[in-house]
């Protein structure tokens, strides 16, 4: 048996077996406060890791990279297919304006209808003109 002070600052008598197991239980909340301590020491390491200012720079410039990496590549499908589109519209435009070219050329060279008197006068003219 041991005595000890109870709340009331009086005497009291444990029986060894309560007494061991209440300095197993502080043995126990002492290595979890350890535990707890390592964990809060290594959260605070972590912490400082991911605030270091020089990482977050590095973090940065990275990010900068890549969305200019991103918008560069963006621009050149863009330009790309803008320019096919103008190609595409160019081609076509050309092809209507050589059609068109084509009708215009076809109907400047059709002879116009002749009348009989308007044909004689024609092949006199070149009688006249292979004569003298």
């Amino acid at each position: 048996m041991t005595q000890r002070y109870n709340e009331d600052d009086r005497i009291a008598t444990v029986d060894d077996d309560e007494m061991e197991d209440q300095v197993t239980e502080v043995e126990v909340t002492r290595a979890q406060i350890e535990q707890t301590r390592a964990d809060i020491g290594s959260t605070l390491d972590a912490i400082k890791g991911k605030l270091n200012p020089q990482d977050l720079a590095q973090q940065a410039k990275e990010t900068v990279h890549d969305m200019a990496a991103n918008v560069a590549e963006q621009a050149k499908v863009t330009v790309h297919e803008v320019t096919a589109h103008v190609v595409q519209q160019a081609k076509e435009t050309a092809h209507d304006v050589a059609e068109r070219a084509k009708e215009v050329a076809a109907d400047a060279y059709l002879p116009k209808r002749l009348s009989i008197d308007d044909l004689l006068d024609v092949i006199g003219r070149f009688s006249t003109c292979a004569r003298g």
